[in-house]
């Protein structure tokens, strides 16, 4: 804001002073003393700064492309209904990094390099970790919950950071700059297109976009760890809901089943063989 004369205003205390000596985007200036007031809602994470190589996001793309070299390993990492409903719920962090086509893993690495290394610069190496983690692990539950089926991709995490760069576009300039009007275009048109198409994991892509922008909007706050806390035991606990679905036909199918099972291999009439 500025006045007739052009000098620039404090949004909050209507001062007038030198842009050099003003902080914020160009509508949202404010004074020394006016920042000075809530630097707790508005101080980041960590200094921003591209110095800071981007160790997550180039491990996180390299392991992608490893496992995808590597198909023999999907097995043993992607979100099976039946291994996740037998407890392996750490399968919903290992299928974020598995993917189901040369296309399909071009194109999230591309928007994860993008968006993710400004993000983990701000943040730093181990909160972008746990973002990461925390975006995969949610929005993976959140399909699961709803589609009961397996799902490969970082694309649950691409929009979780899309989200978060969303929250916080009027707060960092780094967010404003990534957040070019095309961007968030080509960004919510495919989010929509994605609702036409068969096979696509939209309730990962909406739940990591509401996560990340959620986890923004935490960030802000003067007691930023409550919310996240919080956030944390939601995800918590739509992984538990994962393991025991009753309302789910097939999984109250494949309880009946276990059930067969497991009264034929322990009714007395089966001989089992001797172990030597």
């Amino acid at each position: 804001m500025c006045n007739v004369k052009g000098m620039p205003v404090c949004v909050e205390c209507g001062v007038e002073a030198p842009r050099e000596e003003m902080f914020g985007l160009k509508e949202e200036l404010r004074c020394q003393k006016c920042v000075q007031r809530h630097r707790d809602v508005y101080r980041p994470l960590r200094q921003h700064s591209r110095t800071l190589p981007p160790a997550v996001v180039v491990g996180i793309c390299v392991v992608s492309i490893a496992l995808y070299l590597i198909p023999q390993l999907h097995d043993w990492l992607v979100d099976q209904p039946i291994d996740i409903w037998k407890g392996e719920i750490w399968r919903f962090a290992t299928t974020v990094f598995l993917h189901a086509s040369p296309m399909h893993l071009v194109f999230n690495l591309l928007a994860f390099w993008y968006f993710g290394r400004d993000v983990e610069s701000w943040m730093g190496h181990f909160f972008f970790l746990g973002f990461v983690l925390l975006t995969g692990v949610g929005s993976m539950a959140a399909e699961f919950l709803l589609s009961v089926g397996p799902a490969v991709g970082l694309s649950g995490v691409v929009y979780a950071l899309f989200g978060l760069l969303f929250a916080l576009k009027r707060r960092k300039d780094f967010a404003i700059a990534l957040l070019a009007p095309n961007v968030v275009w080509i960004m919510f048109i495919w989010l929509g297109l994605c609702l036409l198409m068969p096979g696509v994991a939209n309730a990962a892509h909406f739940g990591g976009f509401g996560l990340g922008w959620l986890l923004g909007r935490a960030t802000q706050l003067r007691k930023a760890w409550i919310p996240i806390a919080g956030l944390v035991l939601v995800v918590a606990a739509m992984v538990g809901a994962s393991t025991y679905m009753p309302w789910n036909d097939t999984y109250r199918a494949w309880r009946q089943t276990q059930r067969i099972i497991d009264l034929f291999n322990n009714h007395p009439a089966i001989k089992k063989p001797p172990i030597d």
